[in-house]
Protein backbone atom coordinates (compact mmCIF):
# COMPACT_ATOMS: atom_id res chain seq x y z
CA UNK A 1 0.00 0.00 0.00
CA UNK A 2 1.71 3.25 -1.40
CA UNK A 3 -0.69 6.38 -1.01
CA UNK A 4 -4.56 6.64 0.20
CA UNK A 5 -7.07 8.93 -1.85
CA UNK A 6 -9.29 12.05 0.08
CA UNK A 7 -11.41 9.21 1.07
CA UNK A 8 -8.95 7.42 3.23
CA UNK A 9 -9.06 4.41 1.00
CA UNK A 10 -6.26 2.82 0.63
CA UNK A 11 -4.56 2.41 -2.96
CA UNK A 12 -2.35 -0.91 -3.22
CA UNK A 13 -0.12 1.13 -6.01
CA UNK A 14 2.13 4.20 -6.35
CA UNK A 15 0.86 7.32 -8.20
CA UNK A 16 3.40 6.78 -11.03
CA UNK A 17 0.71 3.75 -11.62
CA UNK A 18 -2.43 5.98 -12.32
CA UNK A 19 -2.69 7.74 -15.46
CA UNK A 20 -3.03 11.87 -14.26
CA UNK A 21 -5.28 12.14 -17.36
CA UNK A 22 -7.96 9.71 -17.27
CA UNK A 23 -7.51 8.51 -13.21
CA UNK A 24 -7.22 4.89 -15.05
CA UNK A 25 -5.24 2.58 -12.20
CA UNK A 26 -3.14 -0.12 -13.45
CA UNK A 27 -2.97 -3.01 -10.70
CA UNK A 28 0.30 -4.41 -12.00
CA UNK A 29 1.74 -2.84 -8.86
CA UNK A 30 -0.22 -4.60 -6.45
CA UNK A 31 0.45 -8.16 -7.60
CA UNK A 32 3.43 -10.39 -6.21
CA UNK A 33 4.29 -10.94 -9.82
CA UNK A 34 3.45 -9.05 -12.62
CA UNK A 35 4.05 -12.25 -15.11
CA UNK A 36 0.57 -12.89 -14.40
CA UNK A 37 -2.72 -11.30 -14.61
CA UNK A 38 -5.08 -11.54 -11.40
CA UNK A 39 -5.64 -14.85 -9.72
CA UNK A 40 -8.70 -16.20 -7.91
CA UNK A 41 -9.65 -18.79 -5.36
CA UNK A 42 -13.06 -19.68 -4.33
CA UNK A 43 -13.82 -20.43 -0.87
CA UNK A 44 -17.02 -21.66 1.26
CA UNK A 45 -15.82 -20.16 4.59
CA UNK A 46 -18.24 -17.58 4.96
CA UNK A 47 -21.71 -17.92 6.12
CA UNK A 48 -25.60 -16.56 5.85
CA UNK A 49 -29.06 -16.47 7.34
CA UNK A 50 -32.27 -15.77 6.48
CA UNK A 51 -35.90 -15.84 7.96
CA UNK A 52 -39.56 -15.89 6.66
CA UNK A 53 -42.74 -14.99 7.79
CA UNK A 54 -45.50 -16.04 5.73
CA UNK A 55 -48.98 -15.12 5.50
CA UNK A 56 -51.78 -16.86 3.16
CA UNK A 57 -55.84 -16.54 2.73
CA UNK A 58 -57.31 -18.48 0.52
CA UNK A 59 -60.77 -18.91 1.07
CA UNK A 60 -63.15 -22.00 0.44
CA UNK A 61 -64.35 -21.51 -2.79
CA UNK A 62 -66.65 -24.69 -1.94
CA UNK A 63 -68.99 -22.34 0.20
CA UNK A 64 -69.86 -20.67 -2.61
CA UNK A 65 -72.29 -22.36 -5.19
CA UNK A 66 -73.26 -20.12 -8.32
CA UNK A 67 -72.87 -20.41 -11.93
CA UNK A 68 -69.60 -19.22 -11.90
CA UNK A 69 -66.99 -21.07 -10.32
CA UNK A 70 -64.58 -18.30 -8.34
CA UNK A 71 -61.33 -18.54 -6.95
CA UNK A 72 -58.82 -16.42 -5.23
CA UNK A 73 -55.79 -16.41 -2.73
CA UNK A 74 -53.12 -13.60 -1.74
CA UNK A 75 -50.18 -14.06 0.45
CA UNK A 76 -48.00 -11.50 1.89
CA UNK A 77 -44.10 -12.57 2.96
CA UNK A 78 -41.83 -11.07 5.27
CA UNK A 79 -37.93 -12.10 5.00
CA UNK A 80 -34.85 -10.98 5.29
CA UNK A 81 -31.67 -12.02 4.23
CA UNK A 82 -28.17 -11.30 6.25
CA UNK A 83 -24.80 -12.81 4.88
CA UNK A 84 -20.69 -12.19 4.73
CA UNK A 85 -18.49 -10.42 2.56
CA UNK A 86 -15.23 -9.84 1.55
CA UNK A 87 -13.83 -7.03 -0.35
CA UNK A 88 -12.33 -9.35 -3.35
CA UNK A 89 -15.98 -9.00 -4.78
CA UNK A 90 -15.71 -6.02 -6.39
CA UNK A 91 -17.24 -3.57 -3.98
CA UNK A 92 -14.59 -2.94 -1.01
CA UNK A 93 -13.14 0.25 0.64
CA UNK A 94 -10.54 -1.03 3.23
CA UNK A 95 -8.69 -3.88 3.44
CA UNK A 96 -10.38 -6.18 0.97
CA UNK A 97 -9.63 -9.58 3.48
CA UNK A 98 -11.83 -8.37 6.04
CA UNK A 99 -15.21 -9.82 6.79
CA UNK A 100 -18.53 -7.52 6.76
CA UNK A 101 -21.93 -8.51 7.54
CA UNK A 102 -24.57 -7.12 4.58
CA UNK A 103 -28.21 -7.64 3.18
CA UNK A 104 -28.08 -10.31 0.56
CA UNK A 105 -28.31 -8.86 -2.89
CA UNK A 106 -32.15 -10.78 -2.89
CA UNK A 107 -33.32 -9.44 -0.09
CA UNK A 108 -36.78 -8.04 -0.70
CA UNK A 109 -37.88 -7.45 2.62
CA UNK A 110 -41.66 -7.57 1.34
CA UNK A 111 -43.11 -9.46 -1.36
CA UNK A 112 -47.05 -9.78 -2.02
CA UNK A 113 -48.90 -12.16 -4.38
CA UNK A 114 -52.70 -12.16 -5.37
CA UNK A 115 -53.86 -15.17 -7.87
CA UNK A 116 -57.63 -15.19 -8.51
CA UNK A 117 -59.27 -17.00 -11.27
CA UNK A 118 -63.14 -17.32 -12.51
CA UNK A 119 -64.97 -19.91 -15.16
CA UNK A 120 -68.08 -19.79 -17.00
CA UNK A 121 -70.04 -21.59 -19.64
CA UNK A 122 -69.93 -18.59 -21.82
CA UNK A 123 -66.76 -16.51 -20.85
CA UNK A 124 -64.29 -19.37 -20.36
CA UNK A 125 -61.43 -19.45 -17.72
CA UNK A 126 -59.63 -16.52 -16.60
CA UNK A 127 -56.71 -16.34 -14.66
CA UNK A 128 -54.61 -13.46 -12.95
CA UNK A 129 -51.74 -13.71 -11.40
CA UNK A 130 -49.98 -10.72 -9.74
CA UNK A 131 -47.04 -9.94 -7.73
CA UNK A 132 -45.56 -6.89 -6.21
CA UNK A 133 -42.08 -6.87 -4.08
CA UNK A 134 -40.07 -4.19 -2.17
CA UNK A 135 -36.80 -3.16 -3.77
CA UNK A 136 -33.26 -5.12 -3.67
CA UNK A 137 -30.53 -3.60 -2.12
CA UNK A 138 -27.25 -2.37 -3.93
CA UNK A 139 -23.75 -0.45 -3.05
CA UNK A 140 -23.40 3.15 -4.77
CA UNK A 141 -19.84 2.44 -6.20
CA UNK A 142 -16.79 3.67 -8.15
CA UNK A 143 -16.37 3.03 -11.66
CA UNK A 144 -13.37 1.65 -12.69
CA UNK A 145 -10.82 0.48 -9.98
CA UNK A 146 -9.23 3.35 -7.94
CA UNK A 147 -8.05 1.24 -5.39
CA UNK A 148 -5.79 -1.07 -7.82
CA UNK A 149 -6.44 -4.53 -6.32
CA UNK A 150 -7.81 -5.41 -9.48
CA UNK A 151 -11.38 -5.80 -9.40
CA UNK A 152 -13.40 -2.90 -10.56
CA UNK A 153 -16.47 -1.20 -8.88
CA UNK A 154 -14.56 -0.10 -5.56
CA UNK A 155 -17.41 1.70 -3.02
CA UNK A 156 -18.14 4.93 -3.22
CA UNK A 157 -17.07 7.59 -0.58
CA UNK A 158 -20.30 10.25 -1.26
CA UNK A 159 -18.99 13.96 -0.34
CA UNK A 160 -21.63 16.33 0.91
CA UNK A 161 -22.13 18.99 -1.65
CA UNK A 162 -21.97 21.88 1.39
CA UNK A 163 -18.25 21.14 2.03
CA UNK A 164 -16.89 19.52 -1.26
CA UNK A 165 -13.89 20.67 -2.30
CA UNK A 166 -14.79 20.17 -5.99
CA UNK A 167 -17.24 22.59 -6.98
CA UNK A 168 -18.08 20.34 -10.22
CA UNK A 169 -18.33 17.88 -8.32
CA UNK A 170 -20.73 19.31 -5.57
CA UNK A 171 -23.00 21.29 -8.86
CA UNK A 172 -23.28 17.66 -10.23
CA UNK A 173 -24.32 16.08 -7.08
CA UNK A 174 -26.99 19.10 -6.28
CA UNK A 175 -28.59 18.16 -9.98
CA UNK A 176 -28.52 14.79 -9.15
CA UNK A 177 -30.73 15.23 -6.07
CA UNK A 178 -32.81 17.77 -8.26
CA UNK A 179 -33.26 15.64 -11.02
CA UNK A 180 -32.83 12.35 -10.37
CA UNK A 181 -34.74 9.21 -9.24
CA UNK A 182 -36.47 9.45 -6.09
CA UNK A 183 -34.50 6.27 -5.54
CA UNK A 184 -30.91 8.19 -6.62
CA UNK A 185 -32.34 10.82 -4.00
CA UNK A 186 -33.14 8.39 -0.56
CA UNK A 187 -29.89 6.44 -1.18
CA UNK A 188 -27.57 10.15 -1.32
CA UNK A 189 -28.89 11.71 1.30
CA UNK A 190 -28.80 8.71 3.27
CA UNK A 191 -25.07 8.74 2.87
CA UNK A 192 -24.00 12.25 2.63
CA UNK A 193 -20.48 12.49 3.87
CA UNK A 194 -19.42 9.05 4.35
CA UNK A 195 -18.75 5.61 2.63
CA UNK A 196 -22.05 3.98 1.15
CA UNK A 197 -22.63 1.11 3.50
CA UNK A 198 -22.45 -2.38 1.24
CA UNK A 199 -25.90 -3.43 0.15
CA UNK A 200 -27.27 0.15 1.96
CA UNK A 201 -29.89 1.54 -0.84
CA UNK A 202 -32.65 -0.22 -2.19
CA UNK A 203 -34.17 0.22 -5.64
CA UNK A 204 -37.94 0.88 -6.04
CA UNK A 205 -40.85 -1.53 -5.84
CA UNK A 206 -41.56 -3.96 -9.12
CA UNK A 207 -44.97 -5.16 -9.76
CA UNK A 208 -46.04 -7.72 -12.53
CA UNK A 209 -49.27 -8.30 -13.68
CA UNK A 210 -50.20 -11.44 -16.25
CA UNK A 211 -53.49 -12.97 -17.59
CA UNK A 212 -54.39 -16.09 -19.08
CA UNK A 213 -57.89 -16.47 -20.49
CA UNK A 214 -58.94 -19.76 -21.99
CA UNK A 215 -62.37 -18.89 -23.96
CA UNK A 216 -65.18 -21.94 -24.06
CA UNK A 217 -64.11 -24.14 -26.75
CA UNK A 218 -67.55 -25.91 -28.95
CA UNK A 219 -68.59 -29.51 -28.31
CA UNK A 220 -68.29 -30.35 -31.62
CA UNK A 221 -64.75 -29.89 -31.93
CA UNK A 222 -64.65 -32.96 -29.00
CA UNK A 223 -62.31 -30.80 -26.83
CA UNK A 224 -59.75 -31.87 -28.85
CA UNK A 225 -58.53 -28.13 -29.49
CA UNK A 226 -57.57 -25.69 -26.69
CA UNK A 227 -57.12 -22.36 -27.59
CA UNK A 228 -55.19 -19.92 -24.94
CA UNK A 229 -54.68 -16.31 -24.82
CA UNK A 230 -51.93 -15.26 -22.79
CA UNK A 231 -51.23 -11.16 -22.01
CA UNK A 232 -48.06 -11.21 -20.39
CA UNK A 233 -46.71 -8.01 -18.42
CA UNK A 234 -50.14 -6.26 -18.50
CA UNK A 235 -48.88 -3.55 -16.62
CA UNK A 236 -46.04 -2.46 -19.04
CA UNK A 237 -48.73 -1.89 -21.72
CA UNK A 238 -51.14 0.43 -19.76
CA UNK A 239 -48.15 2.28 -18.94
CA UNK A 240 -47.78 2.72 -22.66
CA UNK A 241 -51.69 3.60 -22.62
CA UNK A 242 -51.46 5.79 -19.76
CA UNK A 243 -48.09 7.83 -20.63
CA UNK A 244 -47.28 7.55 -24.52
CA UNK A 245 -43.74 7.84 -24.54
CA UNK A 246 -42.81 9.34 -20.89
CA UNK A 247 -42.70 5.46 -19.47
CA UNK A 248 -43.03 5.05 -15.77
CA UNK A 249 -41.48 1.46 -15.82
CA UNK A 250 -44.82 -0.61 -14.51
CA UNK A 251 -43.77 -4.11 -14.93
CA UNK A 252 -40.24 -3.69 -15.76
CA UNK A 253 -37.67 -4.98 -13.84
CA UNK A 254 -35.79 -2.80 -11.44
CA UNK A 255 -31.78 -3.08 -11.83
CA UNK A 256 -29.93 0.38 -10.48
CA UNK A 257 -27.45 1.23 -12.28
CA UNK A 258 -25.19 1.37 -9.09
CA UNK A 259 -21.95 3.40 -10.16
CA UNK A 260 -22.43 7.05 -8.73
CA UNK A 261 -19.07 7.91 -9.37
CA UNK A 262 -16.91 7.76 -12.49
CA UNK A 263 -13.35 9.05 -12.37
CA UNK A 264 -11.85 11.85 -14.56
CA UNK A 265 -8.63 12.37 -13.50
CA UNK A 266 -6.07 12.45 -10.88
CA UNK A 267 -3.78 14.83 -9.13
CA UNK A 268 -0.19 13.13 -8.14
CA UNK A 269 0.82 15.93 -6.22
CA UNK A 270 -2.80 15.50 -3.95
CA UNK A 271 -3.20 11.94 -4.32
CA UNK A 272 -7.14 13.23 -4.98
CA UNK A 273 -8.98 11.78 -8.17
CA UNK A 274 -11.25 14.23 -9.51
CA UNK A 275 -14.70 12.56 -10.21
CA UNK A 276 -17.95 13.16 -12.12
CA UNK A 277 -21.79 12.33 -11.26
CA UNK A 278 -23.33 9.79 -13.66
CA UNK A 279 -26.42 11.19 -13.91
CA UNK A 280 -28.22 7.53 -15.03
CA UNK A 281 -27.23 6.63 -11.30
CA UNK A 282 -30.07 4.33 -9.20
CA UNK A 283 -32.04 5.25 -12.05
CA UNK A 284 -34.34 2.60 -13.41
CA UNK A 285 -36.74 4.62 -15.95
CA UNK A 286 -37.41 2.72 -19.22
CA UNK A 287 -35.66 6.26 -21.34
CA UNK A 288 -32.63 5.44 -19.02
CA UNK A 289 -31.84 1.61 -19.23
CA UNK A 290 -31.97 -0.82 -21.69
CA UNK A 291 -33.60 -3.27 -19.20
CA UNK A 292 -37.72 -3.68 -20.65
CA UNK A 293 -40.39 -5.95 -20.35
CA UNK A 294 -42.59 -5.37 -22.68
CA UNK A 295 -46.21 -6.23 -23.15
CA UNK A 296 -46.93 -9.26 -25.04
CA UNK A 297 -50.07 -11.26 -26.42
CA UNK A 298 -49.68 -14.92 -27.08
CA UNK A 299 -52.43 -17.08 -28.75
CA UNK A 300 -51.54 -20.65 -28.80
CA UNK A 301 -53.43 -23.79 -29.41
CA UNK A 302 -52.74 -27.14 -28.46
CA UNK A 303 -54.59 -30.38 -29.63
CA UNK A 304 -55.27 -33.81 -28.06
CA UNK A 305 -54.33 -36.24 -30.25
CA UNK A 306 -54.25 -39.08 -28.24
CA UNK A 307 -57.74 -41.63 -27.81
CA UNK A 308 -60.30 -41.01 -25.14
CA UNK A 309 -59.24 -43.35 -22.29
CA UNK A 310 -63.12 -44.79 -22.39
CA UNK A 311 -62.61 -45.89 -25.96
CA UNK A 312 -59.06 -47.35 -25.46
CA UNK A 313 -60.60 -49.32 -22.80
CA UNK A 314 -63.30 -50.43 -24.92
CA UNK A 315 -61.24 -51.82 -27.78
CA UNK A 316 -58.84 -53.93 -24.92
CA UNK A 317 -61.99 -55.28 -23.74
CA UNK A 318 -63.43 -56.49 -27.26
CA UNK A 319 -60.40 -56.93 -29.30
CA UNK A 320 -58.62 -60.70 -29.28
CA UNK A 321 -56.53 -61.96 -26.00
CA UNK A 322 -53.84 -63.95 -25.69
CA UNK A 323 -55.32 -67.47 -24.14
CA UNK A 324 -54.24 -71.44 -23.60
CA UNK A 325 -55.79 -72.26 -27.12
CA UNK A 326 -54.74 -69.07 -28.97
CA UNK A 327 -55.93 -65.94 -29.63
CA UNK A 328 -59.41 -65.35 -28.51
CA UNK A 329 -62.24 -62.79 -27.97
CA UNK A 330 -63.46 -62.77 -24.96
CA UNK A 331 -66.83 -63.85 -23.58
CA UNK A 332 -69.87 -61.85 -22.36
CA UNK A 333 -68.30 -63.45 -18.96
CA UNK A 334 -65.21 -62.05 -19.38
CA UNK A 335 -65.85 -58.44 -20.83
CA UNK A 336 -68.31 -58.48 -17.53
CA UNK A 337 -65.07 -59.29 -15.38
CA UNK A 338 -63.10 -57.27 -17.16
CA UNK A 339 -64.94 -53.93 -16.35
CA UNK A 340 -65.67 -55.33 -12.72
CA UNK A 341 -62.02 -54.92 -11.89
CA UNK A 342 -62.09 -51.38 -12.27
CA UNK A 343 -64.86 -51.12 -9.49
CA UNK A 344 -63.83 -50.39 -5.53
CA UNK A 345 -65.99 -52.30 -3.07
CA UNK A 346 -65.69 -50.09 0.43
CA UNK A 347 -66.91 -53.27 2.44
CA UNK A 348 -64.43 -55.29 1.29
CA UNK A 349 -61.53 -52.93 2.05
CA UNK A 350 -63.11 -52.87 5.95
CA UNK A 351 -63.36 -56.23 6.29
CA UNK A 352 -60.09 -56.92 5.02
CA UNK A 353 -58.89 -54.28 7.50
CA UNK A 354 -60.82 -55.76 10.62
CA UNK A 355 -57.99 -56.30 12.78
CA UNK A 356 -56.60 -53.18 12.17
CA UNK A 357 -59.70 -50.94 13.11
CA UNK A 358 -60.35 -53.62 15.60
CA UNK A 359 -64.24 -54.76 14.53
CA UNK A 360 -66.66 -56.68 16.23
CA UNK A 361 -68.24 -59.94 14.63
CA UNK A 362 -71.26 -57.98 14.59
CA UNK A 363 -69.65 -55.21 12.67
CA UNK A 364 -68.15 -57.61 9.90
CA UNK A 365 -71.49 -59.12 9.55
CA UNK A 366 -72.95 -56.11 8.92
CA UNK A 367 -70.34 -55.33 6.43
CA UNK A 368 -70.71 -58.45 4.62
CA UNK A 369 -74.35 -58.01 4.21
CA UNK A 370 -74.01 -54.21 3.07
CA UNK A 371 -71.18 -56.27 0.28
CA UNK A 372 -73.87 -58.49 -0.98
CA UNK A 373 -76.31 -56.18 -1.62
CA UNK A 374 -73.57 -54.07 -3.18
CA UNK A 375 -72.06 -56.23 -5.14
CA UNK A 376 -75.27 -57.95 -6.55
CA UNK A 377 -76.27 -54.01 -7.70
CA UNK A 378 -72.84 -53.63 -9.37
CA UNK A 379 -73.66 -57.17 -11.43
CA UNK A 380 -77.08 -56.20 -12.13
CA UNK A 381 -75.26 -52.79 -14.13
CA UNK A 382 -72.38 -54.99 -15.78
CA UNK A 383 -73.50 -57.96 -16.21
CA UNK A 384 -75.96 -56.92 -19.05
CA UNK A 385 -73.25 -54.97 -20.42
CA UNK A 386 -71.25 -57.84 -21.26
CA UNK A 387 -73.86 -59.63 -22.91
CA UNK A 388 -74.52 -56.33 -25.12
CA UNK A 389 -71.01 -55.84 -25.90
CA UNK A 390 -70.65 -59.45 -27.25
CA UNK A 391 -74.14 -60.32 -29.21
CA UNK A 392 -76.58 -58.05 -31.12
CA UNK A 393 -78.41 -60.71 -33.20
CA UNK A 394 -79.29 -58.87 -36.97
CA UNK A 395 -80.38 -61.34 -39.56
CA UNK A 396 -78.40 -64.45 -39.38
CA UNK A 397 -75.65 -63.24 -38.35
CA UNK A 398 -74.52 -61.08 -35.09
CA UNK A 399 -73.37 -57.76 -35.60
CA UNK A 400 -71.03 -57.63 -32.34
CA UNK A 401 -68.24 -59.72 -30.96
CA UNK A 402 -66.30 -58.98 -33.94
CA UNK A 403 -64.34 -55.93 -32.09
CA UNK A 404 -66.44 -53.08 -32.76
CA UNK A 405 -65.68 -50.39 -30.25
CA UNK A 406 -68.28 -47.99 -31.87
CA UNK A 407 -70.41 -44.93 -30.93
CA UNK A 408 -73.10 -47.40 -29.70
CA UNK A 409 -70.80 -49.38 -27.76
CA UNK A 410 -69.33 -46.46 -25.84
CA UNK A 411 -72.63 -45.29 -25.28
CA UNK A 412 -73.65 -48.26 -23.56
CA UNK A 413 -70.41 -48.66 -21.07
CA UNK A 414 -70.52 -44.87 -20.42
CA UNK A 415 -74.15 -45.41 -19.62
CA UNK A 416 -73.28 -48.17 -17.28
CA UNK A 417 -70.18 -46.42 -15.69
CA UNK A 418 -71.96 -43.03 -14.66
CA UNK A 419 -74.91 -45.96 -12.96
CA UNK A 420 -72.24 -47.36 -11.26
CA UNK A 421 -70.64 -44.34 -9.80
CA UNK A 422 -73.82 -43.57 -8.20
CA UNK A 423 -74.49 -46.83 -6.57
CA UNK A 424 -70.56 -46.34 -5.51
CA UNK A 425 -71.33 -43.58 -3.63
CA UNK A 426 -74.04 -44.50 -1.60
CA UNK A 427 -71.74 -46.91 0.19
CA UNK A 428 -69.56 -44.55 2.69
CA UNK A 429 -72.67 -43.18 4.74
CA UNK A 430 -73.36 -47.09 5.36
CA UNK A 431 -69.90 -48.01 5.80
CA UNK A 432 -69.77 -45.34 8.04
CA UNK A 433 -72.85 -45.98 10.47
CA UNK A 434 -71.69 -49.41 11.02
CA UNK A 435 -68.21 -47.89 12.16
CA UNK A 436 -67.90 -46.15 15.41
CA UNK A 437 -66.25 -42.41 15.46
CA UNK A 438 -62.69 -43.70 16.79
CA UNK A 439 -63.00 -46.86 14.11
CA UNK A 440 -63.10 -43.58 11.14
CA UNK A 441 -60.33 -41.38 12.94
CA UNK A 442 -58.37 -44.44 12.47
CA UNK A 443 -58.74 -44.47 8.33
CA UNK A 444 -58.22 -40.91 7.31
CA UNK A 445 -58.92 -42.03 3.70
CA UNK A 446 -62.32 -43.22 4.54
CA UNK A 447 -62.68 -39.80 6.49
CA UNK A 448 -61.69 -38.18 3.13
CA UNK A 449 -64.75 -40.07 0.91
CA UNK A 450 -67.15 -39.53 3.86
CA UNK A 451 -66.05 -35.34 3.98
CA UNK A 452 -66.53 -34.84 0.21
CA UNK A 453 -70.24 -33.10 -0.15
CA UNK A 454 -73.64 -34.47 -2.53
CA UNK A 455 -72.57 -32.04 -4.94
CA UNK A 456 -68.75 -32.98 -5.70
CA UNK A 457 -69.48 -36.87 -5.76
CA UNK A 458 -71.26 -35.46 -9.55
CA UNK A 459 -67.16 -35.29 -10.31
CA UNK A 460 -65.36 -37.36 -8.08
CA UNK A 461 -64.19 -40.61 -8.80
CA UNK A 462 -62.14 -42.99 -5.94
CA UNK A 463 -60.54 -45.98 -7.08
CA UNK A 464 -58.68 -48.09 -4.32
CA UNK A 465 -58.70 -51.75 -5.44
CA UNK A 466 -61.11 -54.35 -3.89
CA UNK A 467 -62.79 -54.73 -6.80
CA UNK A 468 -66.65 -56.61 -7.16
CA UNK A 469 -65.85 -60.09 -7.96
CA UNK A 470 -68.08 -61.46 -10.66
CA UNK A 471 -68.90 -64.47 -8.49
CA UNK A 472 -68.14 -64.01 -4.60
CA UNK A 473 -66.47 -67.48 -3.19
CA UNK A 474 -68.59 -69.48 -1.02
CA UNK A 475 -67.31 -68.88 2.31
CA UNK A 476 -66.06 -71.97 3.85
CA UNK A 477 -67.59 -72.57 7.78
CA UNK A 478 -65.69 -71.92 10.64
CA UNK A 479 -65.31 -75.66 12.56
Amino acid sequence: MTLTDEANRPVYVSGASIDPASGAVSAVESRKSDQYGRVGVRVSDLRGYGGQLNLGLSPDVFKFRSRAAIYGSVSYTLQATKRQFRGFDGTAFGDPRLLEWAAGPNDARHVFVFSGAFSTSKTGTVTLFARAQSGLPFTPLVGGDVNGDGRGGDRAFIPDPASASDPDLAAQLRTLLANGSPTARVCVLANLGRVAARNGCRGPWTQSLNIQWRPPTPSRWGYRVSPNVYLENVLAGVDQLVHGNSLRGWGSPASPDPVLLVPRAFDPAAGRFSYDVNPRFADTRPGRTLLRNPFRVVIDFSFELSTNYDLQRLRRAVEPVKGPTGWQRRSADSLTTFYLNGTSDIYKLLIEMSDSIFLSKTQVAALEGADSVFSARVRELYVPMGDFLLYVPMGDFLSRGQGEAGKVELDSVQATQKSYWKVFWEQPEIAGDILTPMQRDLLPFFKNIIATTKKDREHSQWSFGHPVKFADKPKVPTP
